[in-house]
């Protein structure tokens, strides 16, 4: 039997460190206005996402990480079901993928710092700001989890306080006698395709990351009493901040004059109209980005640890400090953003064209390891988590496993070709950064297996 009785560490994550380091993860302040740049139907799409993709993938999730109670869970996972090759492509993509989100993100935390203080700093020094806040991610990333949950606490209060005020001051401002800025209408709520093929794989991607607990389920204090609890609760928390905040958005803000850089923040200058709100506002946003990328990047680096370890990826990736945290893994993600960063800067011609590319890529990197995952998920119902399992076990598991694999797929693929309309405008480089990162994959894999192969002596 692959389950082990799960430890209780003393000191380490509990429930509400579980629930701030998820709210961490999934609870993206930077996107809110991006993703609410599809208009009135996201907030209906926000609810579609929240009950066919999040909240089941809380509970298989549960699953996995209570049969599997190892730090890196996904390696694990897919190497109890598909055998250590699927195992190494699915983690290669997800640790490959916190290579692509800190371009992104802290791309965003340049212009946004560049926006309030500097103005006049250029496109290309924005990115070398950017590069900077790739490495200091990292530092943050290596602290020992069971000292930096205080930092996750902490920002995932004020990330549920930033959505809470965006809806609030959506309220107040037609409260006050102003006209709703979008029309809000029963009609308008209806999901369409043509508007949203650009924004809702963003927003399938924003709900990603809710197994990142799972990746340092060591750590926690007690996981079979408090990890069903806590993804359960902050996967209902996400649907209803992600919802209203959204309608605080629209009934302030122009669809058409939304934007995706400093948008929250002009939602609350709109309504108040505080040069200071606007400042504090900035600063949780960036606060909020620099605590996501840390999780993306401590739980990729997990599972290209335990890879190391387990001799299917270079060696050099297995080295941690005193306190386990992924050292190594880190500091290669770092140095493959830094490269990303600066290429991707190269052929994008403004911020928010880095930014979609690089989320674009993101998104569909981010994926596959979820899809092969799903796929080992149902293999292991057959199997470990058969009939004779008795730990905690999804209700209707397998059934609900391919709702949320079909979900993701068909959203994902909206990103390269939308059905009616053809390919998007970034397929062609969408495409490109995909394939060389399974092919980067695949050559370090091999190279990993030959060099385990004994030598023969040729006298």
């Amino acid at each position: 039997m692959a389950a082990e009785k799960t430890k209780k560490l003393a000191g380490g994550l509990r429930m509400f460190d579980m629930m701030m380091l998820v709210a961490c993860s999934i609870l993206n302040t930077d996107l809110i206005s991006s993703n609410t740049s599809a208009g009135t139907p996201i907030i209906t799409w926000w609810i579609i996402i929240g009950v066919l993709y999040l909240i089941p993938m809380s509970l298989l999730t549960t699953e996995l990480s209570l049969a599997f109670p190892k730090n890196g869970g996904l390696y694990h996972w897919i190497d109890a079901a598909l055998g250590p090759r699927w195992a190494t492509r699915a983690n290669w993509l997800y640790w490959a993928n916190g290579a692509f989100m800190p371009p992104a993100s802290f791309l965003m935390v340049a212009d946004l710092i560049c926006t309030c203080f500097f103005p006049e700093v250029t496109y290309l020094g924005r990115t070398a700001i950017a590069l900077v806040l790739v490495w200091v991610s990292i530092a943050i990333s290596c602290l020992p989890l069971v000292e930096s949950k205080r930092l996750f606490d902490v920002v995932g209060i004020i990330n549920i306080t930033v959505y809470l005020g965006v809806f609030i001051a959506g309220i107040v401002y037609v409260a006050t006698g102003n006209a709703p800025a979008n029309d809000i209408s029963p009609v308008s709520l209806l999901p369409r395709m043509d508007t949203a093929a650009k924004y809702v794989p963003i927003a399938l991607f924003c709900s990603s990351g809710i197994e990142i607990v799972a990746q340092s389920v060591e750590d926690s204090e007690n996981p079979e009493r408090d990890l069903k609890k806590a993804t359960s609760f902050i996967s209902v928390v996400f649907i209803v901040l992600n919802s209203i905040a959204a309608l605080g958005i629209l009934l302030i803000c122009p669809i058409k004059e939304m934007s995706i850089m400093s948008g929250i923040a002009d939602i609350f200058t709109i309504a108040w109209n505080s040069r200071l709100l606007y400042l504090v506002t900035i600063f949780c946003v960036i606060l909020g980005i620099f605590t996501q990328i840390c999780s993306w990047t401590i739980g990729g680096s997990r599972s290209a640890a335990e890879m190391a370890k387990a001799g299917e990826f270079p060696h050099v990736f297995a080295g941690c400090t005193k306190a386990g945290m992924p050292r190594n893994a880190m500091i290669i993600d770092g140095i493959a953003a830094s490269i990303i960063l600066v290429f991707y800067a190269l052929v994008a011609n403004t911020a928010a064209g880095l930014y979609y590319s690089l989320m674009s890529c993101t998104t569909i990197a981010a994926t596959i390891p979820y899809v092969i995952m799903l796929i080992a998920y149902c293999k292991l119902r057959k199997t470990t988590l058969g009939e004779s399992y008795h730990g905690y076990r999804t209700p209707h598991g397998v059934a609900v496993a391919w709702v949320v694999q079909v979900m993701q797929v068909f959203v994902t693929m909206l990103l390269i070709w939308i059905p009616g309309v053809g390919f998007t405008s970034d397929a062609p480089t969408t495409t490109i950064g995909c394939l060389v990162m399974i092919a980067i994959g695949e050559l370090v894999m091999r190279r990993t297996e030959s060099a385990k192969r004994p030598r023969i002596q040729v006298e």
